[in-house]
C-alpha cells in the first residue's frame, strides 16, 4: 500500500489525466511486485467549485451517487492495479448536482458478515444510503446511518476486513 500511495502521490502531482496517472502507477507495482502485490483503487478529484467529480476505478466497489431517490454506481474504470502492465483505466466527469450523495466504501462494508455467515451486500448498503440520506441533510450523519445499519446487521460478529467510508453531500 505504501508504495501504491508513493507512486499514486508522485504521478498525480504533475499528470491530469487520470488513465495515464493509474496506467504509471500500473507500470510501477508490476515492475517491482511480488505475486501477492495487487490492489483496488477508486481515484477521484472533485472541484467544489464547479461540482465536477472526475474519476476512475480500478477494480474497487464501485462508489454509488444517489441522485433524486436513483442509485447509480460510478464504476468507470478497469480491473485491479498491480497484475498486467497493459491494463488501461478510463476516466470519467460526473456533474453532480445540489442534493446529490455520493459514497465510496472499501469492501469492509458489504461483505461484513453475520453469525449466520451471511454478508451484509450490495443491497443492504444502498437501502441504507437512501434511508440515511432521506433522513439526514449531512455527510458525517449519512455515514453513521450505514454504520449503524451495518452493525445492527452483523451483531458482534467480528470483522473478517478493514471499512473505509466517504461521503459527499452536495449543498
Amino acid at each position: 500500500m505504501a508504495s501504491i500511495r508513493a507512486s499514486l502521490r508522485a504521478h498525480a502531482s504533475n499528470i491530469y489525466d487520470m488513465s495515464e496517472v493509474l496506467t504509471r502507477v500500473n507500470r510501477d507495482l508490476c515492475r517491482d511486485r511480488l505475486t501477492s502485490d495487487f490492489a483496488t483503487l477508486f481515484y477521484g478529484v472533485l472541484n467544489y467549485k464547479t461540482r465536477c467529480l472526475t474519476y476512475a476505478n480500478a477494480g474497487h466497489p464501485p462508489p454509488l451517487l444517489l441522485r433524486k431517490g436513483q442509485i447509480v454506481p460510478l464504476g468507470t474504470g478497469g480491473g485491479l492495479i498491480g497484475l498486467e502492465e497493459s491494463m488501461q483505466w478510463p476516466q470519467e466527469l460526473v456533474m453532480l448536482q445540489k442534493g446529490d450523495v455520493v459514497l465510496a466504501y472499501t469492501d469492509g462494508l458489504n461483505e461484513a458478515m453475520n453469525f449466520e455467515d451471511e454478508a451484509f451486500g450490495l443491497e443492504r448498503v444502498e437501502k441504507a444510503l437512501l434511508a440515511g440520506a432521506g433522513a439526514y441533510d449531512n455527510a458525517q450523519a449519512i455515514l453513521k446511518h450505514i454504520l449503524w445499519e451495518m452493525r445492527r446487521f452483523t451483531g458482534l460478529q467480528t470483522p473478517g476486513d478493514d471499512l473505509t467510508m466517504v461521503a459527499i453531500k452536495v449543498l
